[in-house]
């Protein structure tokens, strides 16, 4: 009897030495998970380097946002690539990639992993109100200007016998299409709204939309819980009206291209 009271005193010992306490047990379970995201610099309003050499923009502050709220520590790095921000997800460099990235359908065999989109927005065609473009296939082998460098620059430049004019502002494109150098302007849905306003009486659009951009996170599938998280956190914010509010902080950048 004396030998079996000793066993179990020494393994009470031993299990007391092995096992944590319940303060450094918290204390383990409530340390923030640490992440990495790569941030393309893609300019206002997404993401840019302010004068003090800070990231900044809408991107940025969504993360930073997120980060807090879900107890996350977020070490943002910029870019200055897509190819970059892609080989730093791929090789486990970053753990996510954020910055003006377009959602994309992919297979379900893809390492990659897209999160619901952050952003939606669409492109608008404007024509005088005089044109005799119906639709977007009647804008083969016509002269479009676009914003340069924008996604709309990016989609019209992947139509194939469009002929397209690269203005350094939307409002360029614009005077240019009711001078009638051009026969139709890409711009986004916001800077359309403007145009379409500060003209009535001049401007229409088609329409049809050339594109639905849907923007997101960018993780490999392996970051689920990244992903969830972000999601999760995207689904509440909306909720509370932040997103909305972020859109309207920056909704001026937005509408540079309408200046």
């Amino acid at each position: 009897m004396r030998y079996i009271t000793i066993c179990w005193l020494v393994a009470g010992l031993l299990f007391t030495v092995v096992s944590c306490t319940p303060e450094e047990k918290e204390e383990e379970d409530t340390s923030p998970k640490s992440y990495t995201i790569g941030v393309l610099v893609t300019g206002k309003p997404f993401a840019f380097l302010d004068e003090n050499g800070q990231l900044n923009g809408l991107e940025p502050e969504l993360m930073r946002r997120i980060a807090k709220d879900e107890d996350l520590t977020f070490t943002l790095q910029p870019v200055e690539s897509i190819e970059e921000l892609q080989a730093g997800i791929a090789d486990g460099t970053f753990g996510g990639g954020i910055g003006r990235l377009v959602r994309e359908e992919l297979p379900i065999e893809s390492t990659i992993l897209y999160s619901d989109p952050y952003l939606s927005m669409y492109l608008t065609v404007l024509v005088p109100v005089d044109s005799d473009l119906e639709k977007l296939g009647d804008l083969e082998g016509r002269r479009v200007g676009v914003q340069q460098g924008t996604r709309a620059d990016e989609v019209v430049s992947a139509r194939e016998g469009v002929f397209v004019r690269r203005y350094e502002r939307g409002s360029q494109a614009v005077e240019a299409l009711l001078n009638g150098d051009l026969d139709a302007v890409v711009v986004g849905n916001r800077a359309a709204e403007v145009f379409l306003s500060r003209y009535e009486d001049k401007l229409d659009e088609l329409a049809d939309t050339l594109a639905m951009v849907n923007y997101a996170l960018l993780t490999k599938r392996s970051e689920f819980s990244l992903n969830w998280a972000f999601n999760g956190q995207l689904l509440r914010l909306r909720g509370i009206g932040f997103i909305t509010d972020l859109r309207k902080k920056y909704d001026q950048d937005f509408l540079e291209e309408a200046q």
